[in-house]
């Protein structure tokens, strides 16, 4: 987020130019986290759940178990994808707020 806000520094000056609050400009950068924070909780899951799927199948031949013992249940899952959107939010306020305070009268002019 810190990256993207540097990059994008003249186009956050331009709209506090035109008119938005920085509470607008914290709103955007927060909602591009939460984005970025459910697409990669989504995507983290499903690899999550294929490769211990593919574990689970791996013979284990020890005390008595033919496989590891691996219980899926559906609430861990859920925690995981609140816990990345959760993560990626409070990631993103810092740099949000910092864009937030960008004067654009400094950026516009150089």
């Amino acid at each position: 987020m810190t990256m993207t806000i540097n990059e994008k520094i003249k186009e956050i000056a331009i709209l506090k130019a035109m008119g938005f609050s920085g509470t607008d400009i914290t709103v955007i950068f927060l909602s591009q986290a939460s984005i970025i924070g459910f697409i990669g909780s989504v995507v983290g899951v499903i690899l999550g759940y294929s490769i211990s799927s593919l574990v689970n199948q791996i013979p284990f031949e020890i005390a008595g178990l033919s496989t590891l013992p691996i219980h899926y249940r559906y609430q861990d899952f859920i925690l995981a994808i609140a816990f990345g959107i959760a993560t990626t939010l409070i990631a993103g306020f810092l740099p949000a707020r910092k864009a937030s305070k960008i004067d654009p009268v400094i950026i516009i002019r150089g």
